[in-house]
């Protein structure tokens, strides 16, 4: 499993581009070169901008919904992780408290906590994510460049 980001960059572009972007801005990072304001100067903005410049404007738009939706999931995914605990600390609190047989207890308990654990991984892995949200910005910077002067 990977995070919303790393997946449509992958799918856009292909694993040996997202991997060339990935390592490209972890080293700025490393290296404290990132400045956010220049990011039209940067290897990885040419490099996409060269990719998708000569793409139709139908194109472009049908990228830039998936990117939205891709962003839209991410935020979600974010924001519903509250709930989740809610729910799992709700559900512990019933099965522990209604006295059911300990066997069913037991298994349920089990269940619902490995949900919560995948939710878990889940979260963790959109929520740190830094790199692959950064090449997502460059991305979607890129896309309205392009849409704005066709």
């Amino acid at each position: 499993m990977t995070n919303v980001f790393k997946k449509l960059i992958r799918k856009e572009f292909g694993d040996r581009n997202y991997y060339k972007y990935f390592f490209c801005y972890q080293n700025m990072l490393y290296n404290d070169d990132f400045e956010i304001d220049k990011v039209t100067k940067d290897e990885v903005y040419n490099d996409i901008y060269d990719k998708l410049k000569n793409l139709d404007m139908q194109a472009l738009k049908k990228r830039h919904n998936r990117l939205a939706d891709t962003m839209i999931t991410a935020f979600s995914i974010t924001n519903t992780f509250l709930i989740v605990i809610g729910f799992y600390v709700a559900a512990l609190w019933l099965l522990i408290s209604q006295g059911f047989n300990p066997m069913v207890a037991k298994i349920s308990i089990v269940i619902i906590s490995v949900a919560f654990l995948y939710k878990l991984y889940e979260f963790i892995l959109n929520k740190f994510c830094f790199v692959d949200a950064h090449i997502a910005i460059i991305y979607k910077t890129v896309l309205e460049n392009l849409i704005e002067n066709q």
